[in-house]
């Protein structure tokens, strides 16, 4: 991300939610950081680098399987969530890292794996990130992102608004075909990608916010507000009370030029 302004409300927001997101069971046990790890078929012999890893289950979940794991984020409190998790599971092959994810400060072709989750929607500069990935990366390395996916049918760009409103933190996902673009460009050979559905209520979306909060009550408003056509785009039309949240799983290989 570089030093941008928006780190300070991103280390803000995530301080302040740090112990919130440690309890969080979906991002402990989500479908989508399964599927990661099965698609990824790891040998054990990776040394990985989990970009942004929060709280710590990817790089938890990962370090049972690689060689070792470095974590970075940029908010100190998640980090300490991670170690804390880490070493509540036994895991002594996983290095910390306080860095931006466009100014890790690692050595270059040294990693087999960099693994971002749930994160890339916080990164202002996400062609940064790639190329920062890239140095990192072995020729051949592999980039793995998950990240909440923009529906192919937003065209008002009300998904991001509404999520700006839960989170003030929030710069932006992108659609499952942006991100496919902007991987061709940033030079990676895109090897799977794959988009989950995930049905919630709105409770459930908000969180670590809560329903009456300020935020969560200008998102309440803001979600019954949706147009027709806004509102198709998340599946409204099957359960006004429901939404379906996607994310999109991208994993692309570093490629020899």
């Amino acid at each position: 991300m570089g030093d941008e302004p928006d780190s300070g409300k991103i280390r803000e927001f995530f301080g302040k939610h740090a112990d919130d997101y440690a309890r969080s069971e979906s991002h402990k046990k989500g479908q989508d950081l399964s599927i990661l790890i099965e698609t990824l078929r790891l040998t054990g012999q990776e040394d990985a680098v989990d970009m942004a890893t929060g709280t710590g289950f990817t790089a938890a979940a990962l370090a049972k399987l690689v060689r070792r794991v470095t974590a970075v984020d940029i908010t100190p409190e998640m980090l300490e969530n991670a170690r804390k998790l880490c070493a509540e599971n036994k895991l002594d092959n996983v290095d910390f890292v306080l860095a931006e994810v466009t100014g890790t400060h690692l050595p270059s072709e040294s990693y087999d794996l960099v693994v971002t989750r749930r994160a890339a929607h916080h990164f202002t500069d996400k062609k940064g990130f790639l190329m920062e990935s890239k140095r990192m990366l072995r020729t051949g390395g592999r980039l793995a992102i998950v990240d909440m996916a923009v529906p192919e049918g937003d065209m008002t760009g009300f998904f991001n608004r509404l999520e700006k409103l839960r989170d003030h933190s929030h710069v932006g996902a992108l659609k499952k075909s942006e991100w496919l673009d902007l991987m061709d460009r940033s030079h990676f050979e895109v090897i799977e990608c794959r988009v989950f559905e995930e049905r919630m209520s709105l409770e459930q979306w908000l969180y670590p916010v809560t329903i009456d909060s300020p935020e969560g009550m200008a998102c309440s408003e803001f979600f019954h507000k949706l147009s027709p056509e806004e509102g198709k785009a998340i599946s409204l039309e099957s359960s006004p009370d429901s939404m379906v949240k996607r994310r999109v799983m991208i994993i692309a290989r570093r490629k020899y030029t």
